[in-house]
This record gives C-alpha cells, structure tokens and sequence, in this order.
C-alpha cells in the first residue's frame, strides 16, 4: 500500500512538471511572426532562432511524456469516482490522447522550418510548413476542450479533485473553444494573437490546479493517521 501511494503521489504530480515544461518551451523563444508575415520574415525568424527553436522543441517533446503519465493517473482518479459506467473518464482518456498527438505533429512542423535552413530559398515550402504548425496548434485547443470539459463535468458530478476545479475547467474549455476558432487575419483573433494564447493560459492554470489538489489528497491516510485519538 505504501509503495502504490507513492507512485500514486508521483503521478499527480507530474501535471506540475508538464506545466513547468510546457512553459520554458513556449517562453524560450521569442513571438512567431504572425499569419500574414512574408516567407522571407518566416524564415528569417526560424534561422535567427534556430537553436532556441530546436531545444523548445525537445522540451516541449520531454513535455508529451510527462503529460502522458499524469493523464494515465487523472484517468484513474476519475474512472474510480465514476464507477462502472466509465464514459466521461474515458471521453477524457481519448481527449488527452488526441491533445498529445496534434502537439507533436505541431512541432514537427517548426523544428523542420528551424533545423532546414536550405528552405529559406523555397518560400513556398516556408509558409506552408508555417501555417501548418500554427493551425495544428489551433485545433488542438478541440482535444484540449474535450480533455478538460469530460473531465471538469466530471468533478462536478461527483467532487472527486474538486468541484470548484471543474467549474473552473467547464468555462476554461469554452474559452478553448473560442481560441480554436481564432481564423482572423489580424488582432487578437488571428491565431498566434491574444485569445488563442490565453487559452492556452487557462489550460496551463487548470492543469497546475489539478495536480497540485491531486498531490494534496495523496497524503490523507497519512495525515488522518497522525491526528488519530490515542485509545486509553
């Protein structure tokens, strides 16, 4: 029991690491040019910061494993606290999954506009890879919002982590739901602007939320033993 606790523990909190992660990924390199830039702004970006690029982009790939093992330990809390009828537990499972797959095909996509230098000549080959790793980044906001909203509904349901970290998470997935649809040319709905970046914020928040509250109740046989009446 003691050992299964102890795995259990680190599993909620490698949903701290995740985010730790996730964010010197994206703060390591500076602002992608927007939608509009030119080829030659594109590649000029991705050749001035072509190692700060790279190395995101194995920190965000170290990101997808951790994120993995704190989906596989979220997904049991939850299918425990739904019983037999598994079904939000699993839309959440399949959520997370899908969430993983469209982040690294996203930085498939960057790290071969920074590691290929010889497409700078190309500046059609340039854009195309451009726009390719910066929609996936948008859709991926529909896995994330499925991965959140099962998986808030959930909590509310039931109170398994929190119920006030599922009400949370029911308007941050809308919010996700709104980034997903940031197709504008220009200002904060176009996608590399505000609003796409603030719902990645917010699943940021969410997720730091989740594991911490989920490390919290890992301790509790432990703590309830100690306050435990001495029996006379």
């Amino acid at each position: 029991m003691h050992g299964e606790a102890k795995w259990e523990r680190l599993g909620a909190a490698t949903g701290i690491l995740f985010v730790v992660l996730l964010m010197v990924s994206i703060f390591m390199v500076p602002t992608s040019p927007d939608v509009n830039a030119s080829p030659g702004t594109i590649a000029g970006y991705y050749s001035d910061n072509r190692t700060a690029i790279l190395v995101s982009g194995y920190i965000g790939g170290l990101a997808v494993p951790v994120f993995l093992w704190f989906l596989g330990s979220l997904f049991q809390t939850l299918r425990r606290a739904e019983g037999e009828h598994a079904r939000l537990s699993i839309v959440c499972l399949g959520g997370g999954i899908a969430t993983a797959a469209i982040a690294l095909l996203s930085a498939i996509f960057s790290t071969t506009l920074a590691w290929s230098s010889a497409l700078r000549g190309d500046g059609g080959a340039v854009r195309s890879l451009f726009l390719m790793s910066t929609f996936s980044l948008q859709f991926v906001f529909f896995a994330i919002a499925t991965f959140v909203a099962a998986a808030s509904v959930l909590m509310i349901r039931t109170g398994v982590v929190h119920r006030w970290i599922g009400e949370a998470g029911v308007l941050f997935a809308m919010l996700m739901l709104v980034g997903a649809g940031s197709f504008a040319s220009g200002g904060a709905f176009m996608p590399t602007g505000g609003v796409a970046f603030g719902g990645l914020a917010a699943f940021a928040a969410w997720m730091l939320a989740v594991s911490v509250r989920m490390v919290v109740q890992s301790w509790p046989r432990r703590a309830a033993m100690g306050a435990a009446p001495v029996a006379h």
